[in-house]
Order: C-alpha cells, then structure tokens, then sequence
C-alpha cells in the first residue's frame, strides 16, 4: 500500500539504537526527495554537524543529503525540523 502525505522526511529508530531522519522520496520508487537535508550539514564529522546544526548528539548526515542521524529521538526531531526550515 501507498501512504499518500506531504511529508518530507520519517525519522525511525535504527538497530543500533540511534534515530535516523530520511527524505521522503519525490515519487514511488525515486531516488530523489523531496527535500534533501541541508547542504551544509553534507558528509561533516560529527563535530562539526554538531557545531553546524546544534543538536548536541547528531551523528551524521550521509553526503548526499538523504539521510542523517542522531542519538535520541528528540535530536532527531530536532534535526528533521531544522532542515524543514532550512
């Protein structure tokens, strides 16, 4: 089934116990989204994606902009409304 919304990312727990926040694709089967994370955020240590972003426990952001992560759930709001608004 297809889940019809305007969402533009689904933050989810992963395995290993952190949050990821992933774009929504453009369309069934895309690899585009329809809103990619910020560019700036783009592959950056995690120093530095704390630093950028600040959210005291992001992790990551992939460098294509389609996913990043952080330890909690609430960093992962955090981040997926910061890129909202970005």
């Amino acid at each position: 089934a297809v889940l019809e919304t305007d969402a533009l990312y689904c933050v989810y727990p992963t395995t290993g116990g952190t949050w990821n926040v992933q774009q929504v694709p453009a369309s069934l089967g895309s690899y585009g989204g329809r809103k990619e994370l910020p560019e700036s955020w783009r592959g950056l240590p995690k120093d530095d994606l704390v630093s950028v972003t600040g959210v005291e426990d992001a992790v990551f952001c992939h460098v294509t902009g389609f996913v990043c992560g952080a330890k909690t759930l609430a960093g992962a709001m955090t981040l997926a409304n910061k890129a909202v608004e970005y």
